[in-house]
């Protein structure tokens, strides 16, 4: 597996943090409880997707996107469909230069100078881009509200936590590092794409059974199918900003739930430790 990897002893210590509220379903995802359900119960593996689950990634994104379609919009005069065709050249480029943020930057400098209606906008659109870059080589990740603690408990109640993250390894490999969290993961793992086999090469790694990790991420594309088809169970939170390349039909499976936020976790992974 092409991947890059990175092995942490220790956890950054525990905190309180109030007890999980009852979890929520999304997009046809199973009902079914987690305090009687027998694929959680197995479970010692967490492992987490990083970009949109633990931090907000596409947020920041189509903000940037939004405020180029506004400047082409008053420009012309007209709806000036930016993101629509951004994201049609997007999806065209991903499956030859790949994902991370230099293929994203790529499509949009495309969908930017593409268009010559446009021409005398561009300057304005590429100082937007130029605050992407900034932003994303000095700026720690958004971290979501509730994940640092929830890790950390996570841990403390005996289970061991990863990171299987799509993109560039020294892109992934950075963000992880500058958001705060690397301590709480004993691996992280860096592909190029999720697929079954993926996942069941990361229970490889970890020297598991697939029945012994849960997914846990905001793409049914890339984070619950492919895991659920590997032989994991697996834990949507969906992101408000999801991203259209990773949309896809619902899930119904025994072995996957839902739930509204990252702290809902600790209503389905009980001490292991008692």
């Amino acid at each position: 597996m092409n991947q890059s990897q990175t092995k942490k002893d220790s956890a950054a210590p525990s905190s309180p943090i109030p007890p999980a509220s009852t979890h929520h379903t999304w997009n046809g995802l199973s009902t079914i409880s987690p305090f009687s359900h027998r694929s959680f119960e197995r479970v010692s593996h967490i492992i987490f997707d990083a970009d949109d689950t633990l931090w907000d990634d596409q947020g920041k994104l189509q903000d940037a996107e939004r405020r180029m379609e506004d400047l082409f919009d008053r420009h012309l005069g007209r709806p000036s469909e930016f993101q629509r065709k951004f994201i049609q050249i997007e999806h065209r480029n991903i499956p030859v230069i790949g994902y991370g943020f230099h293929s994203y930057l790529f499509s949009l400098a495309q969908a930017i100078f593409e268009h010559s209606d446009l021409a005398t906008a561009q300057e304005s659109a590429l100082h937007i881009v130029k605050e992407l870059i900034s932003d994303f080589l000095h700026q720690p990740p958004r971290v979501f509200q509730g994940a640092r603690e929830t890790l950390a408990e996570l841990r403390g109640r005996g289970y061991s936590l990863a990171v299987a993250t799509r993109g560039i390894p020294g892109e992934q490999l950075e963000k992880v590092r500058r958001s705060g969290l690397e301590g709480f993961f004993e691996r992280v793992f860096v592909v190029p794409k999720k697929e079954p086999d993926t996942y069941r090469n990361v229970a490889r790694e970890l020297r598991v059974t697939p029945t012994a990790c849960c997914m846990v991420g905001n793409s049914l594309r890339s984070d619950i199918k492919p895991a659920l088809e590997a032989g994991f169970c697996a834990i949507h939170i969906p992101e408000p900003t999801a991203w259209s390349h990773d949309l896809c039909s619902p899930v119904i499976s025994e072995d996957s739930i839902a739930l509204a936020a990252i702290p809902n976790l600790l209503a389905v992974f009980q001490n292991k430790n008692t």
